[in-house]
């Protein structure tokens, strides 16, 4: 099964002079503060030189550090570290955790692990390997296409070590063959060593100079970033740094004495060559497929220029058939992608650090504009997705394809999944009571904070440029409007663009709709008043 996780870990030297208290409150707030995927369910690791415990439930991260259990298995690896007299840990202790947020892909259940667990290594995974038939066939391992990323690499890994491979280059020959996005931490259990990859650069890690012996990493910046300002072994600290682990970069930690190796994943072997067919050969393809009925033969009057037929919203004709549409066209006129650089390319930075952000859902728009940044301007973009519930597994698997390929961090910002689908069930039901095409746009409410979100982030990453990968001068949902009964003199984009005026009528139609159906005012009301705030109100530069 895909999943889309967040994972973390905290590493611990051995003798380290980090009081017990210290240690405590920073596991406190570890699970508490997780970053843009929210949050879920979690399972978590406590590894020390002389024991190894995990404990997984389907509870929230913001209630799981509270939860009686949890703090049992954390005394347990706390008492373990630490006598009753020393101030500085007596061995080598690590804590790994996997978040899974709610909803999906279905319920969460108590037996299911975001951990891979074995006498020889314990990992945690985020992304998604999208081949993973193919990589069993080739290493004669036992898995299924729905397996989790952690069996994935659990059970490839397992079989190297086993064939006498270390575990860096079993590493490696796996991400070499992977298809699909996939940052990865793991513990060599019989070696003492932690290893950290991505191939997609969404792994940081938190260190202070203060505390040589303390590794805090985590799959998204964000979590470390409100780490730092919660937890007391950092907040007051000014001597802390975050680094990230570049795309397809590795780093081995040998736990004993904390030296490090840094490693290159292998290059990616190049898509084999295709012939492309030209557009004519493809549209012809096309209509073979999808054989259909010729428009002369349908009984509709049209457009004379454009070809729009009369049951398009508010359209009419002039006495020669043309439409209102067309006489009022506007050409596009395009500053040119000089302009286009001029913009983007002060923003560019030479260390390789995150330099822009893309809204990213994987369709041919955000996929052209995350293509455009990364190889033709050379820009090093995060991509950002909005997991309002309707993503399904193939889009996500497009994405991590996109990303895994570019090597291009990508952060999932996922709402409440669940409740997301029960606001979506709950209005389609409310509109079928009373139907009114006007009130179709509910159905697709959940997306429209998408932007809101995408800029929050920036603004947390103090990351400018946003890019919105969308074709907004080709774009036209005038009819949205038409449908609630507005008649627009001319067309005006998409709806973030709407003319104050229009906003106002927009939105004394939909209140008469509610009152017209007061099914409407059901669980999802309040989403959908954050949503029309979101998309109306709130201006983006």
């Amino acid at each position: 099964m895909d999943k889309i996780c967040e994972i973390l870990g905290i590493t611990i030297k051995k003798d380290l002079p980090l009081p017990e208290k210290s240690l405590r409150n920073l596991l406190k707030y570890f699970l508490f503060v997780t970053g843009p995927g929210g949050r879920a369910s979690v399972s978590s690791l406590f590894h020390t030189d002389s024991e190894n415990n995990i404990f997984q439930a389907p509870f929230k991260a913001k209630r799981f550090p509270r939860g009686r259990v949890y703090k049992d298995y954390q005394d347990k690896f706390l008492k373990t570290l630490y006598s009753k007299t020393s101030l500085a840990s007596s061995q080598t202790g690590s804590l790994l955790a996997s978040i899974r947020p709610p909803g999906s892909f279905g319920p969460i259940k108590e037996e299911d692990s975001s951990i891979f667990n074995s006498e020889i290594l314990s990992l945690v995974s985020s992304g998604v390997i999208v081949n993973t038939e193919n990589l069993a066939d080739k290493y004669s391992v036992s898995l299924e296409k729905e397996d989790s990323n952690e069996k994935v690499f659990g059970g490839l890994l397992t079989k190297l070590l086993k064939d006498g491979n270390s575990i860096k280059e079993s590493v490696c020959k796996v991400c070499s063959e992977l298809e699909g996005s996939a940052s990865l931490a793991l513990l060599e259990r019989n070696k003492s060593s932690l290893l950290l990859t991505s191939n997609t650069g969404s792994l940081y890690i938190m260190e202070s100079a203060n505390l040589p012996g303390l590794l805090v990493f985590a799959s998204s910046k964000i979590v470390l970033l409100n780490l730092k300002e919660r937890a007391l072994v950092f907040k007051k600290d000014k001597d802390y740094k975050i680094s990230q682990l570049f795309a397809r970069e590795g780093l081995e930690v040998n736990l004993e004495d904390f030296s490090r190796t840094k490693f290159n994943l292998p290059p990616l072997k190049p898509f084999p060559k295709k012939p492309r067919k030209s557009s004519e050969d493809y549209y012809k393809d096309l209509l073979k497929r999808a054989p259909r009925e010729p428009i002369d033969s349908i009984d509709l009057k049209r457009c004379t220029k454009c070809v729009l037929p009369e049951t398009m919203p508010s359209i009419k004709f002039d006495e020669n058939g043309v439409c209102n549409f067309c006489h009022n066209y506007k050409k596009i006129t395009y500053a040119g992608e000089e302009k286009l650089k001029d913009k983007l390319l002060k923003y560019k930075k030479k260390n390789g650090e995150p330099d822009c952000i893309l809204a990213f859902s994987g369709g041919r728009d955000s996929a052209y504009a995350l293509h455009y940044l990364k190889k033709v301007l050379g820009m090093n973009p995060i991509a950002v997705t909005y997991n309002w519930g309707m993503l399904d597994d193939i889009g996500r698997r497009n994405q991590a394809r996109m990303v895994g390929r570019l090597g291009v961090e990508h952060v999932v910002i996922n709402s409440n999944i669940e409740k997301k689908r029960s606001h979506i069930k709950a209005n389609i039901l409310a509109w079928i009571k009373k139907p009114h095409l006007g009130m179709v746009v509910l159905f697709m409410a959940g997306d429209k904070p998408a932007e809101f979100w995408v800029s929050r982030l920036a603004k947390k990453r103090a990351i400018k440029p946003v890019v919105l990968g969308r074709g907004n001068e080709l774009e036209n949902t005038d009819f949205k409007w038409n449908l609630l009964g507005i008649s627009s003199g001319e067309p005006g984009g998409v709806m973030h663009h709407m003319p104050f005026s229009l906003k106002i009528r927009f939105t004394l139609n939909s209140i008469k709709q509610y009152i017209r159906n007061p099914r409407y005012f059901n669980s999802a009301a309040p989403e959908i008043f954050f949503d029309y705030l979101t998309t109306y109100a709130v201006r983006y530069k």
